[in-house]
């Protein structure tokens, strides 16, 4: 016996034409001592009417990833699903409304997400059921950082003397994304390489410490949320980030390609579009003395030393994690790196020790805010770059955080759709690389 406790009711599994098993699965929770308990659909005359689709949508703009959703259509020929969602003397109904739903794709969890509450409709002429599912990235925008008074919270959990204390970038990441779900885990992507002032080369990001202060006391840029924090770590790397499901998070820098960990495309058609503007202006704000505000302006990269807000179309918040060098017309990510807060105060840490104290940027030096921008800058000025590759895929086994490999050359996904009754996918992609 436990309070609360679940009734999780499952689908038969089915099996896809190319042999892979789809099941169907929702949860409900019961804030009364009971007995938690698996059951089938069938044991109560549910059946599936409409499988609808899955997706997966990065908005490449913001950097983040729009939550997944679902919507399923389901046949409530005895009442079960009426009593447990919307009775009110039924024993035993579900005291949460908003009840999980997950699919199964070859017994692992392609989607792992709980119902809207607006968006649960029961037709009691048809005795059907239909309902939407997202994971509760929400909970991300909700946790603020600060209360009504302007004073700070710990959403995180860190303490006030732990905000002070340097954690690795992926720690505060997933900190941040176990507030979902604490058995959540992530795929990170990123093959950026750093070097430090003292030499030492091929530095990874999972070497990289910070202090989470920093989001709460930066002199001209303030988090609002948990949310805020993920985004801005994201910018910082010019990666994106987001929730596949409340059992994954990902974080992946935007371009990036693996030639091993890859997903050959079944594709049935391949269109081609230009969806993206081209970005001519980039607002580069910094508070280190002496480094104040700058505009690169496409195509010679000149640098401006006043403000032209007309110009500006993206900026990047500064958030203290210094990093690659500037090498005639390319980012060089193995470059110099002064990794330095100020005159006195290094904010980064490599393997739990801090870097030597360095004085402000010098000639040829620029840290990882620069980086990130100059990057996100040099790719997004470049027309090629806001070519979209559609794919209509056979089956539906794709992956949204795996390289896509389709005539000759690697693709980054962007969204994704899967169709159940179609057996087909979806996927919007950009161009990385030819694969030789």
């Amino acid at each position: 016996m436990s309070n609360p406790y679940t009734t999780r009711i499952l689908s038969d599994i089915e099996y896809l034409s190319d042999g892979s098993t789809l099941q169907f699965a929702i949860e409900f929770t019961t804030a009364i001592e009971g007995t938690s308990s698996i059951i089938n659909f069938s044991d109560h005359g549910i059946e599936i009417i409409d499988h609808g689709k899955v997706s997966w949508d990065y908005d490449y703009e913001e950097r983040l990833l729009t939550p997944c959703s679902t919507k399923l259509k389901l046949a409530d020929t005895e009442g079960y699903l009426y009593n447990l969602i919307f009775s009110t003397t039924t024993i035993g109904a579900a005291t949460e409304k908003r009840f999980k739903v997950e699919i199964l794709l070859n017994g692992g969890y392609q989607f792992s997400g709980y119902t809207l509450e607006d968006d649960v409709i029961y037709r009691t002429s048809e005795k059907t059921i239909e309902f939407s599912a997202s994971p509760r990235s929400d909970i991300l925008n909700n946790a603020g950082i600060y209360n009504n008074l302007g004073f700070p919270l710990d959403p995180i959990g860190y303490g006030s003397a732990g905000l002070n204390n340097y954690r690795s970038v992926l720690e505060i990441i997933n900190d941040a994304f176990v507030l979902i779900n604490p058995s959540i885990v992530g795929t990170i992507n990123h093959d950026w390489l750093f070097k430090d002032s003292d030499g030492t080369e091929n530095i990874t990001i999972d070497s990289l410490f910070i202090k989470p202060s920093q989001f709460y006391d930066h002199p001209t840029w303030k988090a609002g949320s948990v949310g805020d924090i993920l985004k801005t770590i994201a910018i910082g790397f010019h990666a994106k980030i987001g929730v596949i499901s409340e059992r994954r998070y990902f974080f992946e820098k935007l371009g990036y390609y693996s030639t091993s960990n890859t997903q050959p495309l079944l594709a049935l058609e391949h269109e081609i579009s230009l969806k993206y503007s081209i970005i001519k202006y980039l607002n580069l704000s910094c508070n280190i003395p002496d480094y104040g505000t700058y505009i690169l302006e496409m195509p010679n990269s000149s640098y401006y030393t006043t403000m032209e807000t007309a110009r500006v179309y993206y900026d990047v918040p500064f958030i203290g994690i210094q990093g690659a060098g500037w090498n005639g017309n390319l980012l060089t990510h193995v470059a110099p790196i002064r990794f330095c807060w100020g005159a006195y105060d290094p904010n980064v840490w490599r393997d739990g020790n801090p870097f030597p104290d360095i004085f402000p940027l010098g000639a040829g030096y620029y840290n990882t805010h620069y980086a990130a921008g100059m990057s996100y800058w040099l790719y997004r000025k470049d027309p090629k770059n806001q070519i979209v590759h559609k794919f209509k895929c056979s089956g539906v086994t794709y992956e949204v955080d795996k390289t896509c490999l389709c005539d000759g050359a690697y693709y980054q996904v962007i969204s994704m759709i899967k169709d159940w009754e179609k057996e087909t996918t979806d996927i919007e992609t950009i161009y990385c690389a030819a694969a030789t």
